[in-house]
Formats: C-alpha cells, sequence, structure tokens
C-alpha cells in the first residue's frame, strides 16, 4: 500500500477522534468517590477478563479505526508544486476503488490473523495497571452516558490508568493512556456489557 494512502488514512483516524474526544467530555458527570473505585474496579476487571478472548482489543480497535476511515471518507488532499519547491494543498480526491479494497482486507486480515492467545494478552497488558501492577499511572474513573440523551440505560463508566508524563523547558513530555469503557447499571453501578479498550501514546 502506498504511503500516501497510509498518511491519508492516518489523518483520518486522529483528526476525527480528537474532536469526538473533546465532545465526549460532556457526557461525564463525576467520579468514582475513592471508595466506589476500590470497591468496583476488580469488579470491572474481572469482568473484562471473563470476555477477554472474544473482546477486541485495544490493537483491534486501532485496526477497526482505520477500516471505518477508509471506507466512510475515502479522500485525500490534492497538492501543487510551487516555484519554491514546496507543495501547496489545493482541493481533495478520492483514492482508488482498488486502493480502497486493499487498504480494508489488510486490516480484516490482521484482525483474522490475531489469535485468542494474542487478544487475551493483549488485553492483560491494558489492564495490568488496573490490577496493581508497579508501573501503573494515576487511576480514576468518571461516570457518564453513552448518548447525549442521558438515559439510565445508556450509564457508563470510563476508566483511565494515565502514565503520561509532564515535560519541563523544551521537553515535551508524553501521553501515554490506557482505558476501558464500560456499559454500567444505573443504580449499582455494575457492568453488564463492555464498550471498548483502549490505548493511546504520543510524544
Amino acid at each position: 500500500m502506498n504511503s500516501l494512502f497510509k498518511a491519508g488514512l492516518l489523518s483520518l483516524l486522529l483528526l476525527p477522534n480528537a474532536f469526538a474526544g473533546a465532545a465526549d467530555e460532556s457526557h461525564f458527570d463525576r467520579k468514582l468517590s475513592a471508595a466506589e473505585q476500590a470497591k468496583l474496579l476488580p469488579e470491572y476487571v474481572r469482568f473484562i477478563e471473563e470476555r477477554a478472548e472474544g473482546l477486541p482489543s485495544a490493537a483491534d480497535n486501532e485496526r477497526l479505526r482505520v477500516l471505518a476511515a477508509a471506507i466512510a471518507d475515502p479522500t485525500y488532499g490534492s497538492f501543487r508544486a510551487q516555484d519554491d519547491g514546496t507543495e501547496e494543498l489545493v482541493g481533495h480526491q478520492s483514492y482508488t476503488i482498488q486502493e480502497i479494497i486493499e487498504q480494508a482486507e489488510a486490516q480484516i486480515a490482521e484482525l483474522k490473523a490475531t489469535t485468542k492467545e494474542t487478544r487475551t494478552r493483549e488485553i492483560g497488558g491494558t489492564l495490568e495497571g488496573f490490577k496493581g501492577a508497579r508501573s501503573a499511572g494515576k487511576l480514576s474513573c468518571r461516570l457518564g452516558y453513552f448518548s447525549k440523551g442521558n438515559f439510565p440505560i445508556d450509564r457508563i463508566v470510563k476508566c483511565t490508568d494515565d502514565r503520561s508524563r509532564q515535560g519541563r523547558g523544551r521537553d515535551e513530555g508524553t501521553t501515554e493512556l490506557k482505558e476501558f469503557t464500560l456499559s454500567i447499571d444505573a443504580k449499582t453501578l455494575s457492568p453488564v456489557g463492555v464498550i471498548a479498550l483502549e490505548e493511546f501514546s504520543a510524544g
């Protein structure tokens, strides 16, 4: 697959999710208290582990986002060479149907090639900090809603293992997050379904 196609898909992958993440914050209304988190976090982790071999891992979800981007908006920038040797963005155009099919097939092949053992191990890596691993960062869980309607059946919890490091001076620091989102019972806060496992890193 050509590098331009990959670059275009990467931009589709990152930009929409950056805006979605910002908008998503409005759906969270409070954090779990320390007592609630101490009680519920082991239950959340156990709930995920019991289903691990059949769940999409963070790596699977990244591939699925690339696949979705390739299908939802299969376009990239059109550039025109300038006299000074640079290129100027002048518009957009679609990838060829063959390029779109090849990229979709490549992501599906990766998903199919991942064994249950590998997927379970990847999910274990996402969860290790929530189980007390020494490598864990700052742990927190926020309650929110799956949609803007704020219906009780849409109650969710997102738990984050934040291993990010703040920069100093010219050091911009790093961002490293491991997260899971669960659908939960609005009254008991107990888990009823796994929505997603994610990992993000930058810097």
